[in-house]
């Protein structure tokens, strides 16, 4: 319940009757009565070594006086604790709530309250400490995690004693840094996946992407399906599946972005190598290259090329690169370190969004391709932070419902409903994967449409709520009738103003965040403190092949020459 209610007529222990203020008195006179009392048993013990009875008490007051000299200081102190205990039990004793919950969620603002909700069961293993006074089990960290708010609003705050504790454990963790604070901060090892920064290992792609479903998946996410004329990107998704298909047959395993994006920048440039790659490795794609002078081919090419300048430039990183090696197989089985840390490149967001989606995408398929396991037999983590600034990754939703039986949790942070659909979600994408995330966590909401979304998310409370009633008669000259009565009440578990107010970020001393935390039963507001941080190294440090003056191999322009069919004249 809330810890705010109402004082004056409409709190039912001041009303007429009530009986608050006679059990009130009487718990302080009892009090009273219990503190002096006790204090002539203890000079009695003190003395005699016995207890007093209460008539021998009676009789010393009679002939001594109620306060003699000698003991007037305890005894005067023993009234006055006993008058203050008593009162206190009568409070409580007396005390009418002014609200009686009904049915669905409760606020609190207590912790305390929010862990008895969460508490594991007795044999469940126990599972990271969300805040400093709650803890869950493994099982429910497989239930996922939903972080919502604004900028500044404290979301990374609460999410990085997660990610130490996670680590720490010797989970499996995927740490998606668009700020770049993650690797920056971190006091831990991990392998920084980030072709922009030359402190970045080098994808061993051929290792992941090892079948045609792998090939199809890869080209999903290199080349995202927009909501508007899909048919142009699905296009360049076949030809591109084909051409990673050549690469497979030709490679093996030993490939990666350099040898993908040299055949790339073959195939565009070289028409009828293009149609060879095509009938060789995919013939069901042949319907996209309809022929030199086909205007279709030429939008598909003229496509394909444009969203292939991502896959050119991650060919040059590739082959510029000479970092340790690294591979989503290799370290979904421990021969890598625990921690990987996904960065992002802000001044080249297509290329990040990329990069950043393909390796989450193949985490995802690989993941949902291991056997079932309980959640304490294997712990995989994937901490996504700004999740829609990765670009459109398509499994994120089959990974919220089906990866909690592979030992997988997601985590998963953005800033509202706009900024999902900016990146090419669809209106309903938070509705589904709030649904299938178990705990969710919402700091400061600026925006009324995501105020409104987070109301709706807490749904309504019924409660019998006192109110009063005050009836004046005689034109209001000849005073008035007070009644009251319990209404029943529907209402917002909580106003879609207060996620912009009671949310709110306290930059002073011990200070911290205050976010609501949502469970199926309660919904608390409580504060957490700010992580202790500190940096560490660079949050950039540039590749040498972004640096102005890197001279590029022949195949490396960006975006690539297209060799056009030809068009014959008056076409």
């Amino acid at each position: 319940m809330s810890s705010n209610r109402p004082t004056g007529p409409n709190d039912p222990r001041f009303t007429s009757g009530s009986g608050f203020f006679e059990v009130l008195g009487l718990g302080a006179v009892a009090g009273t009565v219990i503190g002096y009392s006790s204090v002539w048993e203890a000079i009695s013990l003190y003395k005699t070594h016995q207890f007093m009875t209460p008539g021998s008490i009676m009789k010393i007051i009679h002939e001594a006086g109620i306060m003699p000299h000698e003991f007037v200081i305890p005894l005067a102190a023993g009234a006055a604790v006993g008058l203050l205990c008593g009162a206190f039990a009568g409070w409580k004793l007396a005390d009418i709530p002014h609200e009686i919950h009904i049915r669905g969620r409760k606020l609190t603002h207590s912790s305390k309250d929010v862990a008895r909700a969460l508490k594991p069961a007795k044999k469940s293993a126990p599972g990271v400490n969300i805040h400093p006074s709650i803890k869950i089990s493994e099982a429910q960290e497989t239930r996922h995690m939903l972080f919502l708010g604004g900028s500044g609003s404290g979301k990374t705050s609460i999410l990085w004693p997660v990610i130490n504790q996670a680590v720490e454990r010797g989970d499996r963790c995927l740490i998606f840094s668009f700020k770049g604070d993650f690797q920056q901060k971190a006091g831990f090892p991990f392998s920084l996946l980030a072709p922009w920064d030359s402190r970045s290992v080098r994808w061993q792609l051929g290792r992941d992407i090892r079948t045609r479903l792998h090939a199809e998946s890869l080209a999903k996410t290199l080349i995202p399906t927009p909501d508007k004329d899909p048919i142009w990107a699905q296009g360049a998704q076949g030809l591109l599946t084909a051409i990673i298909s050549e690469v497979q047959s030709k490679y093996g395993e030993n490939w990666g972005f350099f040898r993908l994006a040299q055949a790339c920048s073959v195939a565009l440039s070289d028409y009828d190598s293009l149609v060879q790659t095509v009938m060789n490795e995919s013939p069901l794609a042949r319907s996209f290259l309809m022929g030199k002078d086909s205007k279709t081919t030429a939008s598909y090419l003229a496509e394909m090329a444009s969203n292939l300048s991502d896959v050119v430039n991650l060919g040059v990183a590739d082959w510029s690169n000479k970092g340790t090696p690294w591979s989503v197989r290799r370290w979904l089985a421990g021969d890598l370190p625990g921690a990987a840390i996904l960065g992002y490149m802000n001044e080249s967001e297509e290329l990040s969004k990329a990069f950043c989606s393909s390796i989450i995408e193949q985490v995802v398929k690989q993941i949902l391709s291991f056997p079932d396991s309980d959640p304490d037999q294997r712990r995989i983590w994937l901490f996504l932070d700004e999740v829609p600034q990765a670009g459109k990754i398509p499994s994120i939703t089959s990974a919220l419902e089906a990866a909690r039986s592979k030992g997988c949790r997601v985590v998963l942070g953005m800033q509202g409903v706009a900024q999902l659909e900016e990146h090419g979600y669809s209106k309903n994408t938070l509705d589904i994967w709030s649904g299938q995330c178990g705990i969710k966590i919402i700091a400061n909401l600026s925006t009324p449409r995501d105020q409104k979304w987070a109301a709706d998310l807490l749904g309504e409370r019924e409660l019998e709520r006192y109110q009063s009633n005050t009836s004046v008669s005689n034109g209001g000259q000849g005073g008035g009738q007070q009644s009251g009565g319990f209404q029943r009440v529907k209402e917002h578990l909580l106003l879609p103003a207060s996620f912009g107010t009671d949310l709110y970020v306290n930059e002073g001393k011990n200070g911290g965040p205050t976010a609501l935390i949502v469970t199926p039963k309660v919904a608390g507001i409580i504060k957490w403190p700010f992580p202790v941080l500190a940096g560490r190294r660079p949050a950039f440090t540039e590749a040498g092949w972004i640096i102005p003056g890197f001279k590029r191999p022949g195949w490396g322009k960006a975006p690539p020459a297209v060799a056009m069919p030809s068009t014959p004249r008056g076409g």
